[in-house]
């Protein structure tokens, strides 16, 4: 069995659970720290979004239809590496609160 739950009912969980069971023949509590990904994936979130921002910046400057059309082609690929470093922080963060 598995449960999930919030760090602050943590102990009362695990004191209801045990309060009426004499004996168990496996009890496994794990944890995981995922405080160096979880900075690493800000770091690079961080570098994505300025990179957005140059990006846009250079999209005001195009004259040429070839240079927006490049820009914007670039402009996918990196909001698209966003979302995902937002998806995986989002995710780390819902573990951690659980």
């Amino acid at each position: 069995m598995v449960i999930r739950v919030s760090n602050s009912d943590f102990e009362n969980l695990l004191q209801e659970v045990s309060s009426d069971v004499k004996y168990f023949d496996q009890k496994e509590i794990s944890s995981e720290d995922v405080t160096e990904q979880f900075i690493d994936i800000e770091a690079r979130l961080k570098a994505k979004k300025e990179l957005e921002n140059c990006y846009l910046e250079l999209l005001k400057k195009a004259n040429k239809i070839s240079e927006i059309l490049e820009i914007e082609k670039e402009l996918v690929v990196i909001r698209e590496e966003i979302e995902s470093k937002q998806g995986q922080l989002n995710y780390l963060q819902n573990k951690v609160a659980m």
